[in-house]
């Protein structure tokens, strides 16, 4: 297979829109404030504990970089420090980090800060934090030079009702494939064969191959106007979960379910063992992966079980304003989500990184 930066499925031949495209162009993340994350935990700190549940802020730096960095100011072992989900380089982000607390006294934490991040808060905690901990993420994005014309502001206003209404694709987002592809470069050669690892990058490939997998049945899903349905043979997905169950399990009361965001339609995380779905569903799904061979027969042989991830993501806390050349948007999405997913069906952008400032 060959990978470039237009085959990680970014892009609207291979990923098409829900809606009708996007409203107009426009330009994104000049600034890392232009792009806010915090991460939201689904429990508070337990008040005490062997380690410090610490609120750490970044700003134009990844999240391994950032655990690099606190490593070393508080001279600690990388690998005593707990994180739970990994936050955009390019952005100013908000997440939670366990630090072991024999050594380190709360008000040294509550004091630290280097070039790129700040401690914003820190409480006592009996566990280090997992990966997956968290359960959402809420975003707050600037968007600029938007037209001013009543229009075009209509347009988008428009938008963002069905959005908020319908949801979006739960469509990977190009961070999970690296720069230009990168990492589903990387995964190809990997699962066939043809190159080893460093673990690190190992993880990242063969997360960017299941991501593309998934994205190649959620575009046909989108195709087939069913990405927001539930079809004959489904595996239903219930919401912020990795659960799944048999659409006949839903009983009478699925397409409410559904309307309620309570459930949604499932697609593919692959490895081994069966597909967990039958009828039309299964058929959707073996013949949108045929010809990705090299990454199932891969993942399978990695010995990764088959999982599901939904289709549709809902849009929670949807808020927006203008002024005279910006859209300010506020929303949350369940852990997992890509804020681009969302912003692809809305506006095109250039994206303009200027690295730096507060």
């Amino acid at each position: 297979m060959k990978i470039d930066s237009k085959s990680t499925g970014q892009d609207s031949g291979l990923m098409p829109f829900a809606f009708e495209g996007p409203v107009c162009p426009i330009v994104f993340k000049q600034h890392p404030q232009d792009f806010l994350v915090i991460e939201r935990l689904p429990f508070a700190a337990d008040g005490d504990g062997s380690h410090w549940l610490v609120d750490v802020e970044k700003t134009d730096m990844n999240t391994l970089d950032l655990l690099d960095a606190l490593s070393r100011h508080f001279c600690v072992p990388r690998r005593s420090l707990g994180y739970s989900g990994l936050k955009d380089r390019y952005a100013t982000t908000r997440q939670f980090v366990t630090l072991p607390a024999s050594k380190l006294a709360l008000e040294d934490i509550l004091a630290s800060g280097g070039d790129q991040w700040r401690v914003v808060g820190a409480e006592a905690h009996r566990r280090k934090l997992r990966v997956g901990s968290h359960r959402q993420n809420a975003f707050e994005i600037t968007l600029k030079e938007v037209p001013a014309d009543s229009p075009s502001r209509d347009a988008l206003a428009q938008r963002l009702e069905q959005i908020r209404g319908l949801g979006v694709p739960n469509y990977f987002g190009p961070q999970r494939f690296g720069i230009d592809g990168a990492n589903l470069r990387k995964a190809t050669q990997l699962l066939e064969g043809s190159r080893r690892l460093p673990r690190q990058q190992h993880r990242f490939a063969v997360s960017a191959a299941r991501a593309f997998v998934f994205n190649t049945v959620l575009a046909q899903r989108v195709k087939d106007g069913t990405w927001n349905s539930l079809i004959d043979g489904e595996a239903v997905s219930l919401d912020g979960s990795s659960s799944w169950f048999d659409f006949p399990k839903l009983g009478d009361d699925s397409q409410s379910r559904l309307d309620d965001f309570d459930v949604h339609p499932s697609g593919p995380m692959w490895g081994a063992g069966e597909l967990p779905v039958s009828g039309e569903a299964r058929r959707v799904e073996l013949e949108a992966v045929a010809g990705l061979e090299s990454f199932t027969k891969g993942l399978e042989a990695l010995g990764l079980k088959q999982e599901r991830r939904a289709l549709r993501q809902r849009v929670d806390e949807l808020e927006w304003s203008f002024d005279e050349s910006t859209l300010r948007l506020s929303f949350v999405l369940n852990k997992g989500g890509f804020a681009t997913s969302v912003l692809r069906e809305l506006v095109s952008h250039r994206e303009l990184v200027l690295r730096g400032g507060r």
